[in-house]
């Protein structure tokens, strides 16, 4: 309530006691006056209580509109802070750097993208009342200026935020999700590129012990499975781990960093063997 209002307040309380005086006052007036000159008294008493009680009732009803504007402004306040608070959260979560090849990172950071995804509708219906609320607000002949123009900035900056935000998330969900079914693919192509590998090598070292009946037929069987497969597809499926290609990026450090660099070091040798 501002000083005016509030004066005026005051002001209603004062003036009480003396219209109940007139009025007292005007009642014994009229019983010793004459008819026409009690009737005169009568009407302009009449006329004295309607304006006060009009004025009563006005500020009555301004206090009350007050009153109930103060608490729109409060709620406003609050989903505005609520808001405000779910959209910095929700832009940390953006910012998570990803660790492409560490799939423990990847998938919590996954969790933590879909939460806040599956709460964008109820932030969503929080904005909606937020701004039905404002624009009720703003339309107040009551609000000063400054508090309009402050109210309208702090509309504008949530709206303008939650577009970026809800807009952010589900594309963070999609490039996770990318990411994770990329190092799901080359995990297999590992898997597939072992299981090659590995009956390989039990040949080669069938081939290595001496006197070992049909040792020169397995060498040949070997080189002729290998260039079955073909250089090629064996180098494409190398490269799908390589750190910089785009595909599935990962530090050496990780558990499929490792996994690489022996699958690529042991394709290399036993290629050696058998061409030697």
């Amino acid at each position: 309530m501002c000083r005016q209002e509030k004066d005026l307040q005051d002001g209603i309380g004062r003036q009480q006691a003396v219209v109940r005086t007139l009025n007292l006052a005007g009642e014994e007036v009229i019983e010793q006056s004459s008819t026409a000159d009690a009737s005169v008294l009568k009407e302009k008493l009449g006329s004295l209580n309607f304006r006060w009680k009009e004025v009563c009732r006005q500020l009555t009803e301004k206090k009350k509109r007050i009153e109930e504007e103060q608490n729109l402004l409060a709620d406003l306040q609050n989903n505005f802070n609520k808001l405000i608070l779910w959209l910095d959260e929700g832009s940390e979560t953006v910012r998570i750097p990803l660790e492409p090849g560490n799939e423990y990172q990847l998938k919590d950071t996954l969790e933590k993208v879909k939460l806040r995804v599956e709460e964008l509708p109820a932030h969503k219906g929080i904005l909606k009342r937020l701004n039905e609320a404002g624009g009720k607000a703003l339309g107040s002949a009551s609000l000063s200026p400054e508090v309009k123009h402050k109210l309208d900035t702090k509309l504008k900056e949530a709206n303008h935020r939650w577009i970026k935000v809800s807009k952010d998330l589900p594309e963070k969900q999609k490039e996770i999700e990318h990411v994770l079914n990329n190092l799901n693919q080359f995990e297999q192509q590992l898997g597939q590129l072992q299981l090659w590998l590995s009956p390989i090598k039990e040949q080669l070292e069938l081939y290595n012990r001496v006197g070992q009946p049909g040792a020169f037929d397995i060498k040949v069987i070997a080189i002729k499975d290998m260039e079955g497969i073909g250089q090629d597809e064996i180098q494409r499926k190398i490269d799908v781990g390589h750190p910089g290609n785009g595909v599935c990026e990962f530090t050496v450090n990780t558990h499929l960093g490792v996994r690489w660099a022996h699958m690529t070091s042991t394709y290399f040798c036993e290629l050696k063997k058998l061409t030697d």
